[in-house]
């Protein structure tokens, strides 16, 4: 299946996880056939979490699984993948058998050219090496090959696969529910019931400090795709009149296109800069940092009508953040009612180097790692201990309740907050490190013991069973785009600048600056000058390799 755009088989997905164990999972072993366990050398960024990947339990599973015998090479976190270039660019022969990075697609694409990665297709292409790879395409739901295909037509790593519809809907909605109650707003559903209900809060001193301290709408503006900590409150107020793409692209029937150049959009920008005009959203939120929203957040007494976030957790106040609600996008005058979607896509976070003299061995290393029972060790601790299959717990759907009320049970979670805590070093799993794949159904389907259910996770499922892609996204979204090396450096020097110039005459726009209207042509035509057809065609190409 093509995965652009690609609601991704979630209702297909839901039908398939209705069944309640998990525990019927199969745990394919892919040891190669030899005398004893393959040596292989491994670079990882050191992490001070864990007490000691030799020992660890998960190393010691995969070890298991894969016959293999890891010796880990940890390189200071910081600046780890630049150290990783350096090694690449000086030859390669310094590199352990297996990388585990995340150097991104470019990054990964040149390694390949420069000879210090192996090509492994093949592996991919031989259901007998690569058992586990075949069975997490499966439970994905669609092709993920695609996403982490060169443009030289080559797979050069294993992904990581996490589907988390929280994370693709980043701008949630969040509105302080007391101050709706006291003074009888109506929770809006479109433009025009926004404006109502932000200048209930502007004007009437719900906070009663008798002070006009109230802000109706907090946020930063560091990018027009909602990109960075709070910057959502830009596409949420744009999507009404068109849809704001991942990127800022947009897809339709395969055709690629921008949203910035249109009619609608230029209505959008009307519609805010009215509501900045009105003094329902500060200016600041065109100039103020994340630290700054941060402090907004947790005023005493509480300032803030309305913020846009992937959940509550800005609010330090568990008392405070359980009183912030999500609630719906807005609805379009042509009846539309989008999010912006960034859809979940793999990427490559394991390499075997060019100095690996058993690549087939240190391949299996990383099929292993797809196993649904060992990708969920890597992500939340082992099995047993820190999560189970229900079947293997009596008595599981009595004991423990759902995160998302719509998921089917898949894996009870026992405590995630104490194994994922700054503080705490174990010696269970990888951290998230390395290769894995957590589908929908089991980060979905999670089960939760009833004192971890407190207010904050109660409203993170609602808001996530709420913002889906059957609810609020287009039938395309655009997700990921691996350039040429030709390609890459046309279309960041271009999108650089583009950027820079959206933000700049965004910003002057909204905050009255520049007349909309009188400097919509020149507008226009400066974005065609930047190269913006340009970007468009190449990426267009991309996209035809790489989905159609």
């Amino acid at each position: 299946m093509k995965k652009i755009g690609i609601i991704v088989f979630f209702l297909l997905i839901m039908g398939v996880t209705a069944a309640f164990a998990g525990g019927g999972q199969s745990q394919t072993s892919a040891s190669p056939a030899a005398a004893g366990p393959v040596k292989l050398t491994v670079a990882m960024a050191e992490n001070l979490l864990i007490e000691n990947l030799k020992t660890n339990t998960l190393t010691q599973k995969i070890e298991q699984a894969s016959n293999t015998d890891l010796d880990f090479v940890l390189y200071p976190s910081t600046d780890y993948t630049n150290k990783l270039n350096l090694m690449v660019m000086a030859g390669g022969s310094e590199l352990p058998d297996i990388i585990i990075a995340n150097p991104g697609d470019a990054m990964v694409y040149q390694w390949a050219r420069e000879g210090a990665i192996l090509p492994l297709t093949k592996y991919y292409n031989d259901p007998k090496v690569s058992p586990n790879i075949q069975d997490a395409l499966v439970r994905a739901g669609y092709d993920f090959k695609a996403e982490i295909t060169s443009p030289d037509g080559e797979i050069y790593g294993i992904p990581q696969v996490y589907q988390l519809v929280g994370n693709e809907f980043s701008g949630k909605f969040w509105y302080y529910s007391p101050w709706a109650e006291k003074l009888g707003l109506k929770v809006p559903t479109t433009t025009e019931e926004l404006r109502t209900f932000l200048r209930g809060i502007v004007t009437q001193d719900p906070n009663g400090n008798g002070k006009a301290d109230e802000i109706g709408m907090t946020g930063i503006l560091t990018d027009l795709t909602g990109g960075g900590s709070y910057g959502n409150w830009f596409t949420y107020l744009m999507n009404p009149f068109i849809y704001v793409g991942n990127q800022l692209v947009d897809v339709d029937n395969g055709v690629l296109s921008v949203p910035f150049t249109t009619d609608a959009w230029k209505t959008g920008l009307k519609y805010i800069r009215s509501l900045m005009a009105e003094g329902l959203i500060p200016l600041e939120n065109l100039t103020q940092n994340s630290n700054q929203v941060s402090t907004l957040l947790n005023s005493n007494p509480v300032r803030v009508g309305v913020f846009f976030m992937t959940s509550g957790s800005g609010i330090s106040s568990n008392d405070v953040a359980v009183q912030y609600l999500n609630a719906p996008p807005l609805k379009g005058a042509n009846g539309t009612q989008y999010s912006t979607m960034t859809p979940s896509v793999a990427n490559i976070r394991f390499m075997v180097s060019a100095n690996c003299k058993n690549p087939e061995a240190a391949f299996r290393v990383g099929d292993v790692m797809m196993r649904e029972d060992l990708s969920i060790s890597n992500r939340f601790g082992e099995q047993g201990v820190n999560w189970d299959y229900p079947n293997a717990v009596p008595d599981a759907l009595t004991k423990y309740l759902p995160f998302m009320s719509n998921w089917p049970g898949k894996v009870i979670i026992y405590n995630d907050s104490a194994y994922w805590n700054g503080n705490n070093v174990q010696n269970s799993g990888w951290r998230q490190d390395g290769p894995l794949c957590l589908t929908y159904s089991i980060l979905h389907g999670r089960l939760l013991p009833p004192e971890a259910m407190d207010g904050r996770q109660i409203n993170n499922g609602r808001a996530m069973e709420l913002y889906n892609p059957q609810n609020f996204a287009p039938k395309e979204v655009l997700g990921k785009l691996i350039y040429g090396e030709d390609e890459i450096s046309v279309v960041s020097e271009i999108r650089n600048t583009l950027n820079s110039y959206l933000l700049e005459m965004t910003s002057n726009f909204l905050a009255g600056n520049r007349d909309i209207d009188a400097s919509w042509d020149a507008y226009l035509a400066e974005i065609n000058s930047i190269g913006m057809p340009q970007m468009l065609s190449i990426m267009q190409k991309v996209y035809d390799r790489m989905y159609k």
